[in-house]
Parts: structure tokens; sequence; C-alpha cells
């Protein structure tokens, strides 16, 4: 009986070393597709560094900022600057979006920090949804960046991951290795700007599809841990004379409503740990009928007029 179960043992330990390795394998030697949404991450890096001795607007924060800024707007009101649009998923946590940007910050730049507000709840670390993951094997030096609460949502995406390889590897085959769509690497401006959203003119969304979604009572766990790193980053680039600002992101009506108490309790939180914060929750909510297909993504035109008014505040702490 012994034998039996030392031999079952040693078999499970094998298949899982041939899983690992298998997994590691394809995570290495298969690459995504040059479609792929994440791929806008190195990208938008690249162009970063190229201007790095230059003077910069650099936009923080997921994919509310792909759909809620217009970048040409910004460029024009302040054309001193290069602007740049960091902004791709709320998946990659604002940890890393922060380590992105911080190698090419340079005298005199304006950072605009807007991450969604899940970043403050489970996000900063980042999450399983495989954009993480797929930034952390495209940019290695990442690796060293790691804190160990990023490790679960890394393992987590492991499968969806060596999927999306598998699905690229058929559809390279069959020749069907096109994406039109608009999450797809190619659908940015130069600045960073999701544009592939333009002939959209209504909503997406059923008409309650959020309904009885809020923040109220909702536990902002890992406030305190991204608030703190936040801090750290405008502590570290202050030497520079680098100004850094804080903005909400969109907000649906409905779910401002619902969630008015915990958002005015986490606004406070900002406000005591010192940071400019660029206007209180309520100046960034809009209808729903204006959202293109979450709650974070306005259409187009209502992008413009969102930015308008970001330039707005923007242009109290700027100059020129």
């Amino acid at each position: 009986m012994q034998i039996f179960r030392i031999r079952a043992f040693r078999q499970v330990v094998l298949s899982l070393v041939l899983v690992l390795v298998y997994c590691v394998s394809m995570l290495t030697f298969v690459p995504i597709s040059r479609f792929s949404y994440i791929k806008a991450f190195s990208s938008k890096e690249t162009k970063l560094k190229a201007d790095q001795d230059s003077l910069k607007i650099v936009f923080v924060g997921g994919s509310s900022l792909v759909y809620g800024v217009h970048s040409d707007l910004v460029q024009q009101s302040f054309p001193k600057f290069k602007v740049h649009n960091m902004g791709l998923h709320a998946g990659i946590g604002l940890k890393t979006m922060l380590d992105q940007v911080l190698p090419y910050i340079g005298q005199g730049d304006v950072i605009v920090v807007t991450p969604e507000y899940e970043q403050f709840i489970s996000m900063f670390y980042g999450n399983s949804s495989g954009n993480y993951l797929e930034a952390v094997i495209d940019q290695p030096r990442y690796l060293k960046e790691l804190d160990f609460r990023s490790l679960p949502p890394l393992i987590e995406a492991i499968p969806s991951s060596v999927h999306n390889r598998i699905k690229h590897v058929v559809k390279l085959i069959l020749g069907k290795d096109v994406d039109h769509s608009i999450y797809s690497g190619e659908a940015f401006n130069s600045y960073g700007d999701m544009i592939r959203h333009k002939h959209f003119t209504s909503t997406k969304l059923a008409k309650d599809e959020y309904k009885g979604v809020s923040y109220d009572g909702v536990q902002f766990k890992q406030a305190e841990a991204a608030l703190n790193y936040l801090q750290e980053f405008e502590d570290t680039v202050s030497g520079l004379g680098v100004t850094v600002l804080f903005a909400y992101p969109p907000m649906m009506k409905s779910v401002y409503d619902d969630s008015k108490p915990e958002l005015a309790k986490f606004h406070h939180q900002l406000l005591n740990k010192g940071f400019t914060v660029l206007y209180p929750p309520q100046y960034s909510v809009f209808d729903n009928s204006i959202f293109l297909d979450t709650s974070y993504h306005l259409l187009y035109s209502s992008g413009i007029t969102r930015t308008e008014a970001l330039i707005d505040k923007m242009g109290k702490y700027i100059d020129g």
C-alpha cells in the first residue's frame, strides 16, 4: 500500500511539473498577437521614453483615461508640454502604472493620476484578468518591482494567458489574426487615446445594466497601501519640480447617487493625505446614457466634454 501511495504521489508531482513546464514554455516562447490590447502597454512606454527629456503632461490610470481624455485638446491648451495618455487597463494595477512612468519623469513635468476606484479596493497590485501578467512578461523589469501581494493575481492569470496564446497560434494558422475591434493594441492615436470608438454615438449598455451597483458599504481595503505608494511617488519626483495632480475618473450618475457617503469618505482621506485633488467626486459624474460599454468608458463626444472640464481645473496648477 505504501508503495502505491509513493507512486501516486510521484505521478501527481510529475504531472504538476509537466503542466508548469508547458505553461512557462507557452508564456516564454509563444508571443501574444500583435493586435492584443496589452501591446499598447509597451508602445506607450516607448513613446514616453523618447520624450523623457521634454516637458510633459502624463496621465496615469486605467481605461477610463483611454476613453475619457482627448489629449489633443490638452496639448492645445498647454502647448509647452508634450501630452502622454498612459491609461490602458485597471487590471494592471496602480502600482505598476506608477512604476512604469517613474523612470521617464523629468524637471517641470505634470503628472495627472486618474485611477479607477477599484485601485483602492482590490486592484492596487493588479488583478487576474491577464493584462497584468502580460505586462510583466512584456517588460521583465517589473519583476524587480513585484510585491508579494502581486503574486496571487499573476498566478491566477496564467491559464487565461496560455489560452490566449493557443488561440493566437490557431488564428495565425487559419490566417485570421486580425482585430479591428476597439480593444486592439492598434486602436490608439499618437497620444495614447482610444480613437476606434468614434462611430459609436449611443451607449451599448442596457438601460438598467448598472442598476443597484454602488460603492456603499464596500471596503477600500487597499486604499492605505495605494495612497502611501502614491505619496512615495510624489516625494520622489517633487525634487524635480514635478506637479502631481489627482483627478477622479468618470462615474455614472446612478452609481454615484448610491455611493455618496463612501466616496465622500474617500475624498476626505485623499485631502487629509495632502494630495492636490483637482475636484470632488461629483464633478466627474455623468448621465448613464453617455457611457459606451462600461461604467468608466465614455462615448467619444462625451470624452470631449469631460476633457474640457478637466483642462479648466488643470489650468489652475499649470503655467502654459
